[in-house]
C-alpha cells in the first residue's frame, strides 16, 4: 500500500507460502517426470496473466510507462553500462548494436516479471504455490518473459520451454493462451536479449570487485545457476587475479535426467 497514514511510510503484507524455489532440489525430484507436465502448463497460464495486465491510470502507478520501443530502451541502458563498466568489449558492443538494429516492435505493452524461470516460483507437492522475486518487474515487451526463460533453460540444466509436450511445447501453448503468436525468430531474439542482460550486469560487477567496491557485488546473485563458471568467464573478460577454481570433489552418482524438468 502506498497509504502512508497507517505506519507512516509504504507497507507490503505477505503471507506465508509453503514449498521449495530451489531449482536443484525441483529438478532432481523423483516426482517430477509426474507433475512436470502439468507444472508447465501452470506456469504457462500463469505468465498469460501477468502479461494480461497492462498499464492503465490506477494499475501499478509506480511503474514508468515506456515510451518508444521497450527492447531498444533496454538495449540504450545497457550500452551505457558496458561504456561506464570496462575496457572496449567489441563482443559485447557487436551483440547490443546488433539488438538496437534488430528489435521488432512490440507486439502489445503488458507487465513483465523480469525474472521468470525455475528457482524463482514455489513449488509444494508438485503444485505451484507461488512467483517469487517481483524486483525487476516492469512494463514493456512481454517477450522479455519468453527469452528470459529459454537463457535460464539453457545456463541452468532445466527444460520448461519442452513443454507441455501435446501443446507442442511452452512457446506454443503460451500463443495459444494470449494470441501474440510469438515466432521462434522472435524467441531467438529476446533470448540474445536476455543473456545481454546477465552479460554487462557481470562485466559491470566484476570491474567494481577488481576495485573493491563490494557493496555493490550483490545483484551476483542472478547467475547463481551459473555460478560455476563465473570464474571462467572473468577470466575470459581479462581480469587480473583471477584464478581457475579448484577441481570439484567427486560427487555420488546423480539421477539422470528423464526430460521432463520444468
Amino acid at each position: 500500500s502506498q497509504d502512508k497514514s497507517l505506519i507512516g511510510q509504504p507497507f507490503a503484507v505477505q503471507a506465508f507460502v509453503a514449498g521449495t524455489a530451489q531449482g536443484r532440489r525441483i529438478v532432481r525430484d523423483p516426482e517430477l517426470p509426474g507433475y512436470g507436465e502439468a507444472l508447465a502448463r501452470t506456469i504457462g497460464a500463469e505468465m498469460a496473466k501477468i502479461h494480461a495486465i497492462v498499464p492503465r491510470d490506477g494499475v501499478l502507478p509506480f511503474l514508468p510507462r515506456p515510451i518508444g520501443n521497450p527492447a531498444r530502451r533496454i538495449v540504450a541502458e545497457l550500452r551505457g553500462i558496458l561504456d561506464k563498466a570496462s575496457a572496449p568489449r567489441p563482443a559485447l558492443e557487436y551483440i547490443l548494436a546488433w539488438l538496437d538494429q534488430t528489435a521488432p516492435e512490440p507486439k502489445a505493452i503488458t507487465l513483465v516479471h523480469g525474472d521468470l524461470r525455475t528457482g524463482n516460483y514455489m513449488i509444494e507437492a508438485g503444485q505451484l504455490t507461488a512467483i517469487l522475486d517481483w524486483e525487476f518487474c516492469h512494463f514493456g515487451d512481454p517477450r522479455e518473459d519468453l527469452g528470459w526463460m529459454v537463457a535460464m533453460d539453457n545456463m541452468s540444466n532445466t527444460s520448461v520451454m519442452s513443454h507441455p509436450r501435446d501443446k507442442g511445447g511452452f512457446l506454443a501453448y503460451y500463443n495459444e493462451l494470449t494470441g501474440f503468436d510469438v515466432t521462434e525468430e522472435e524467441l531467438g531474439y529476446f533470448m540474445i536479449f536476455g543473456t545481454m542482460n546477465i552479460a554487462v550486469p557481470i562485466t559491470a560487477a566484476v570491474k567494481r570487485r577488481v576495485n573493491k567496491e563490494h557493496s555493490l557485488f550483490l545483484h551476483l546473485y542472478l547467475v547463481q545457476p551459473s555460478a560455476p563458471t563465473l570464474i571462467a568467464f572473468a577470466q575470459l573478460l581479462g581480469y587480473p587475479g583471477v584464478q581457475p577454481a579448484p577441481p570439484p570433489e567427486a560427487q555420488p552418482e546423480q539421477r539422470q535426467s528423464t526430460g521432463a524438468n520444468p
